[in-house]
């Protein structure tokens, strides 16, 4: 091998700058056939190991796959991470394009037949933490193997952990799909499209989500039942940029499409769900109510435990807008029975959140701390950053109802950092809303002023013009409001009040 990497920085150095061969494709011209043909192979999985060797190549036996990986380990374009080898990324990529060659086809079918054998057998006998990634792995190479079923299984993956908030693993698995780019299926690459678009809207990236969704909307592969779900989507992002009118519109879309399938995963119940949150926000209650009992019949009608338990957690906000705080308790109750019989412990943060503000309302802050530490530990579990925030900002009420300013100031100021991160610009200029106004209480009228533009900057970013307004009207007034300081009207209340005793003592003399 020492023989061969000389001539391998022989040949690298003698080539002319800015020529076309890689170093990759001079190692493989002065490699013996068969070492070139396993370095080929091994850049077909991204990691390599004695056990892949033996995969890729039936009949290699135990000492010599762990000879060859020593030896593959002495060669510079390959590298050692917890005991598995693999090939540097530019290395990998120019050799596993050439395996995606319509006459590469059938070979790179075969070997990923095995490799899927292998990490399925290999997962099954793993430890819990590592059963994940071998998953992944076998999806991958079952995308190889039998596109159809990969994709069906990447999108189950990617399902799963969408619902348990793993959006880096969301990218991790459309990244893996994305180097099979040349062999999907146009109706593929427009649901993979639709993954993308999904996954940056969950990471605030609205503008990247939308252009994502246009096109997913003006391919002609799409589904209906796919249309449904991006429109879906696409009403989500208008909810969350305040654009009520265009989000109802996208809803009542979907909402047709989703009526006119049968047998799909686009049920009619989620659908009024989202439209009726949509009511809600922009202020219309009795619409909003009337599509959520509507979502509620339906899920109860299909047996949905998540739909019902969404939709008693929706009626229970809505009642509580409506100031019918005993009311909303029990809907919310009713939301954590059905998340129990789901078997959907991380949902039920959510509604620990809203109970916690519930039991803040009634003044019963024991109760409503205990929800909320309820809340932020399945939050932080989950690595939720939307839902940590919310839960933030409604502690910072108990706090400031406990009379603990200093800390609810520090844990307003946490969750606008959260708000920040995911670029959640309206619940931002709320929380910072929130702790400008705490500043003016404390009659700190520098941090106040400043704290309340920023927010008001924030809402008229975000199109939230009547928040925008109303906040630049309480600056106006901030300085009057403010007036003097207690601490100077003290003395002087004190001080009149010396000379009026003395002006009684001395009139009974």
């Amino acid at each position: 091998m020492s023989e061969l990497l000389r001539e391998f920085e022989r040949l690298l150095g003698a080539s002319p700058e800015g020529t076309a061969a890689s170093s990759i494709s001079v190692l493989l011209q002065i490699m013996e056939p068969a070492s070139a043909r396993l370095l080929r192979l091994c850049a077909i999985p991204h990691e390599f190991s004695p056990g892949v060797l033996q995969a890729l190549l039936p009949g290699m036996g135990d000492e010599a796959a762990a000879a060859a990986c020593r030896e593959l380990a002495e060669l510079s374009v390959v590298s050692s991470v917890a005991g598995e080898l693999s090939l540097h990324s530019i290395a990998r990529a120019e050799l596993f394009a050439w395996w995606l060659l319509p006459e590469r086809r059938s070979e790179l079918v075969e070997a990923s037949h095995r490799l899927v054998a292998y990490y399925e057998k290999a997962g099954a006998a793993a430890a819990a933490g590592r059963k994940e990634t071998l998953a992944y792995r076998r999806m991958f190479h079952l995308l190889g193997a039998e596109p159809s079923a990969g994709f069906a299984e990447f999108e189950r993956l990617c399902r799963a952990a969408h619902r348990e908030h793993s959006l880096s693993v969301c990218a991790i698995l459309i990244n893996l799909v994305h180097e099979y780019d040349a062999l999907l299926a146009p109706e593929m690459v427009v649901a993979l499209t639709y993954h993308e678009a999904k996954l940056a809207s969950d990471l605030r990236d609205f503008e990247r989500a939308e252009q994502l969704l246009g096109r997913v909307l003006a391919d002609p592969a799409v589904s209906p039942e796919l249309r449904a779900k991006a429109l879906l989507r696409q009403g989500f992002i208008s909810c969350s940029r305040r654009d009520f009118p265009r989000a109802i519109e996208a809803y009542r879309s979907a909402l047709l499409i989703a009526e006119s399938l049968s047998g799909t995963s686009i049920q009619v119940h989620h659908v009024l769900a989202s439209l009726s949150e949509a009511y809600r926000d922009s202020g219309d209650l009795a619409t909003a109510e009337k599509l959520l009992r509507q979502s509620l019949a339906g899920a109860e009608r299909a047996g949905d435990q998540i739909g019902m338990a969404s939709a008693h957690n929706d009626l229970g906000t809505m009642l509580f807008l409506r100031r019918e705080a005993g009311a909303a308790v029990a809907e919310y109750q009713q939301s954590l029975a059905s998340l129990e019989r789901a078997g959907s412990r991380f949902r039920a943060a959510q509604v620990y959140n809203n109970l916690s503000m519930v039991y803040t309302e009634l003044g019963d802050l024991d109760t409503a701390d205990r929800f909320y530490l309820q809340s932020l530990a399945v939050k932080r579990e989950t690595g939720d950053m939307l839902g940590q925030a919310t839960s933030l900002l409604n502690r910072v009420r108990i706090l400031r109802l406990r009379g603990d300013v200093p800390q609810a100031m520090e844990v307003c100021q946490e969750a606008i950092g959260l708000f920040a991160t995911i670029r959640d610009v309206y619940r931002q200029a709320e929380a910072q809303r929130t702790l400008g106004r705490m500043y003016a209480a404390g009659q700190d009228e520098q941090q106040a002023r400043a704290a309340l533009t920023g927010a008001a900057e924030l809402f008229e970013r975000c199109r939230a013009v009547k928040e925008a307004v109303e906040l630049r009207r309480e600056l106006d007034q901030l300085g009057r409001k403010l007036g003097i300081p207690w601490w100077v009207w003290l003395p002087i209340v004190l001080f009149v009040l010396l000379l009026a005793a003395i002006f009684v003592l001395e009139a009974r003399h």
